[in-house]
């Protein structure tokens, strides 16, 4: 007996130490391989959004490695390269933009332009506005916008060369990604104690949330950014194309979106005298950039995360301040599987017992259904017999 408490003592001993151990060398892990963690968290997130075009390709071609290289050159074409051309461009955009607003005069000649409309002279009538006071205002806010707007631009071109090497490693891991990416996933999932079934609907939870996010949020982010561009092109808006990718990011937050860039453009075309120029882009505004969102999303991904609008709020803003950019995706992500993972901790008794009810009333009624039908049988099979020796008495006492 005491040998027995000796041998489990040195067993729990020798557990702490092997989870003390690896608690260790996992932190040492992660170390090492957070300088690498936005390359390796860009490729993860591109071999989910492009799968479905791997596996198209994976039926046609039998080289994994084949398959591999031209999803990545797919990656690179249709993602990666027209990113890069079109944050060129608005850098370009934005140093005119700064220029122009450097020079007070320009500020000054904007005011004179609108000081005379009907609409600024009942403002300053009204609200006790003054062309100084729009003057001053106008130019601190609009300097102070584009001084952070210069630094985080700056900042970004300074780390040029670390951006190139992200994008290297990022290239390098998608393509092993895809190669080997099945393989690697059965093999991580080996390592969590929980069932096969727990395992796969994690994976499919986290899929769908990616796909979601990307499809859901970027694409038609883009999509309505491109609309309000369009507008603002064929309506002479100066910095297009800045306007529009700033558009496109705030269309990636709920509750956000271009309505912050394009009313205040329509006020200014309607402070300018432009009133038919300010009406269509109110316009194109409500019934194509803004109802295009509840086209496109139904048909990209439905509901498939079911995450309350103000959740995903605090997801995509608290994302984008810890992650950055990948901060889009990845703060959804994690609202999502800590939900997935609660409903594992603590069942949802409230949607499974309905559906066993239902289960249960659909077994009782086949079950009837099946005595119902077993009682018929008998009872004609009892009608056949006693015909049948009705029928064999009349013959025997003829």
């Amino acid at each position: 007996m005491h040998q027995n408490l000796l041998n489990s003592y040195k067993l729990t001993t020798e557990k702490v130490f092997l989870l003390v151990l690896t608690a260790l060398i996992g932190y040492l892990l992660i170390l090492l391989l957070s300088p690498f963690s936005t390359a390796i968290l860009w490729a993860f997130t591109l071999a989910i959004v492009i799968q479905p075009w791997q596996k198209w390709l994976s039926k046609k071609l039998p080289s994994k490695t084949l398959v591999a290289l031209i999803s990545v050159a797919t990656a690179v074409i249709v993602i990666i390269v027209p990113l890069v051309f079109v944050l060129f461009q608005v850098s370009k955009e934005l140093a005119i933009f700064y220029r122009s607003f450097q020079n007070s005069q320009n500020i000054n000649n904007l005011v004179e332009l609108i000081k005379d409309t009907d609409l600024f002279i009942w403002l300053e009538q009204n609200f006790d506005l003054s062309a100084t006071n729009i003057k001053e205002n106008v130019s601190e806010k609009i300097s102070s916008i584009l001084n952070l707007t210069v630094q985080y631009t700056t900042s970004i071109i300074s780390n040029s060369f670390f951006l190139i090497v992200d994008f290297i490693f990022t290239i390098f891991t998608l393509f092993f990604l895809l190669r080997d990416g099945e393989e690697f996933i059965a093999w991580l999932l080996r390592f969590l104690p929980i069932g096969n079934e727990k395992k796969i609907e994690l994976v499919e939870r986290v899929r769908l949330v990616i796909n979601a996010t990307f499809f859901g949020n970027i694409v038609v982010a883009i999509t309505q950014a491109s609309l309000a561009g369009f507008m603002f092109y064929l309506l002479g808006v100066p910095a297009v194309l800045l306007w529009t990718v700033i558009m496109a990011i705030l269309a990636m937050i709920p509750m956000v979106g271009t309505a912050f860039i394009w009313i205040p453009t329509a006020i200014w075309l309607l402070l300018t005298g432009a009133i038919a120029k300010a009406v269509i882009l109110v316009l194109w505004g409500i019934f194509a950039v803004g109802l295009i969102d509840n086209i496109l999303r139904p048909i990209l991904v439905g509901r498939q995360t079911n995450l309350p609008t103000i959740v995903t709020f605090y997801s995509v803003l608290g994302g984008i301040k810890i992650f950055g950019p990948l901060g889009l995706m990845l703060g959804p992500l994690v609202i999502a599987s800590f939900i997935t993972l609660l409903n594992f901790v603590f069942p949802d008794n409230e949607k499974t017992q309905p559906i066993a009810l239902e289960k249960e009333k659909q077994t009782v009624e086949a079950a009837e259904t099946v005595q119902q039908i077993q009682i018929n049988e008998n009872i004609q099979t009892n009608e056949t017999k006693t015909s049948d020796q009705i029928d064999e008495n009349s013959q025997n006492k003829q």
